[in-house]
């Protein structure tokens, strides 16, 4: 499919990134740092028209944010977190265990204000607000992105109009229904996997109810909710449903009262604590078809993966998805910077290490995440017993994942 001649051209640039989440920024500060040139398109319009949240980040992607200079800011902004707990309905412990034993650092930050720092630490000009993607053609070694405007270049909206980017390589950073991915040759498909997330912030300055530095869990039957303080003023609550045969539509409120209606009533006190429904983001899991699909188009060379759109499928344990798009971004960045000094971002970058350990370390994450689902069935004390053993080995490998891996450092 070609592009039409009489469609403007935007910019030429060695990368472009669709998506501007987590991993797209990573993507493009690291790629900064490593002196390629970079743009960023998402549809967003700005950053705060979505739900408030909160970003838990911890292992190697907060030495990440270290090596990329953003360390010192990103604890400025957010609350530690010391101490996890995890109960059953009845309120009796399964595990309490200091982050520190396993050596994690974890801190609960405001997703808008990690968004903001990021785009304050990239030229103001690489990033295009209100641009869709809307299609991909690779000839004549680029890559054409075709994309539909709705902001100029003094934010103001103006009727969509159709443009086009020229790069080299185009990174797909664009959620679990990336739009990118469906442009490789090797395409995958999504389907809604049975498990929904919500999570909401609300304001609560009850810090003996809700004390700082300690996440918690409450784990029934297929169903978990969880709670921890973003500041001293508000606390982040999630809720997470599995097996479910239908997606719920809004108001998640009553739906989610119903739910978790044999909790403890600090599960309801934090639902009816949002100001409105609107307050209330959720995330449907994704499964996945193929299950093994490349992160790396093998066939252009031209188009790689990130966050989300190289990892949709039911990840829902851990907030783990967080850290790992922070990890993706960087990580790429590094491997097309390797490239680019040898001359091949031009003739197409040889990312095969970066798909291999990507693929790695999904499937590690997808362990880690069928255990922790298995694992809040039991009720027993012996099956108690097991599933404390279980998961101080689960944690204790958690840390050395996120210890481990060399983090390279990137020439400014």
């Amino acid at each position: 499919m070609g592009l039409p001649a009489r469609v403007p051209l935007i910019r030429r640039l060695p990368v472009l990134i669709v998506g501007g989440g987590l991993s797209g920024f990573t993507s493009a500060l690291s790629l900064h740092r490593a002196g390629i040139r970079n743009n960023i398109i998402t549809r967003e319009t700005k950053f705060t028209q979505h739900a408030r949240s909160g970003v838990f980040l911890g292992g190697s992607s907060i030495r990440i944010l270290d090596r990329l200079g953003l360390g010192p800011q990103y604890r400025s902004l957010g609350t530690p977190l010391y101490r996890a707990v995890i109960e059953d309905v009845n309120g009796k412990e399964i595990i309490s265990f200091r982050l520190d034993d396993y050596g994690m650092e974890v801190w609960n930050v405001p997703r808008q204000n990690l968004q903001q720092l990021l785009l304050e630490s990239i030229p103001p000009d690489s990033v295009h607000f209100g641009t869709k993607f809307r299609a991909l053609h690779i000839s004549d070694g680029s890559a054409h992105v075709k994309v539909q405007q709705a902001l100029d270049r003094s934010g103001q909206l103006i009727e969509p109009k159709a443009a086009y980017f020229e790069s080299k390589f185009v990174v797909g950073a664009d959620g679990n229904n990336s739009a990118v991915r469906s442009f490789m040759s090797r395409p995958a498909m999504t389907f809604y996997s049975g498990t929904s997330i919500w999570r909401a912030v609300v304001q609560n300055q009850d810090t003996e109810k809700y004390p700082l530095h300690i996440g918690k869990e409450v784990w029934g039957l297929k169903k978990r909710f969880g709670f921890a303080r973003m500041s001293p003023d508000e606390v982040v609550w999630w809720a997470v449903l599995t097996d479910l045969p239908e997606v719920l539509l809004r108001p998640f409120a009553p739906h989610l009262l119903r739910e978790f209606s044999d909790f403890p009533e600090i599960t309801k006190d934090l639902i009816l604590s949002i100001e409105s429904d609107r307050s209330i983001y959720r995330t449907e899991m994704k499964r996945v078809w193929p299950e093994q699909f490349p992160w790396v188009d093998p066939s252009s060379s031209r188009i790689a993966l990130v966050g989300d759109a190289g990892r949709p499928e039911h990840f829902g344990n851990l907030h783990s998805g967080h850290s790992f798009a922070v990890e993706d971004g960087y990580f790429l960045a590094h491997h097309l910077a390797e490239q680019n000094e040898k001359g091949m971002l031009r003739t197409g970058p040889k990312l095969g290490r970066y798909q291999e350990s990507r693929q790695e370390q999904m499937i590690a994450t997808k362990q880690y995440s069928a255990r922790l689902d298995r694992l809040s069935l039991p009720q027993s004390r012996i099956q108690r017993y097991c599933v404390r053993k279980l998961l101080h080995i689960s944690f204790e490998r958690m840390a050395l994942h996120g210890t481990g891996p060399r983090i390279p450092m990137f020439q400014a």
